[in-house]
């Protein structure tokens, strides 16, 4: 989970059960005074629950991101930022495809 970023919506709990079987000691068909012999099995389960108040906190900021620069707004709207920021990639390809023919 926090490999890809999912781990703080869940919260986690690894839960060891432990299953038992018995088989007879020895060979021969089994009577009274028979003995056996008890083998227990673990059996490990990873179980996630989400987090709901994380989740509506992190749902309240979903499709926002900051962008920071160090024009001021005197100089340039921030919608007009905000424009030349969404033109960028454009740009670097447009970039990247001249340095690459020379």
């Amino acid at each position: 989970m926090a490999r890809y970023g999912s781990d703080r919506w869940f919260d986690w709990k690894v839960t060891v059960q432990e299953h038992s079987s018995y088989r007879q000691k020895g060979k021969g068909r089994p009577g009274k005074d028979t003995e056996y012999v008890r083998s227990v099995r673990q059996s490990w389960s990873f179980e996630t629950m989400p987090h709901d108040e994380r989740i509506q906190q992190e749902a309240a900021f979903d499709g926002m991101f900051l962008l920071i620069t160090n024009i001021s707004d005197k100089d340039l709207p921030m919608r007009e930022v905000l424009l030349k920021y969404k033109y960028q990639p454009y740009i670097e390809i447009c970039q990247s495809h001249y340095t690459h023919k020379s």
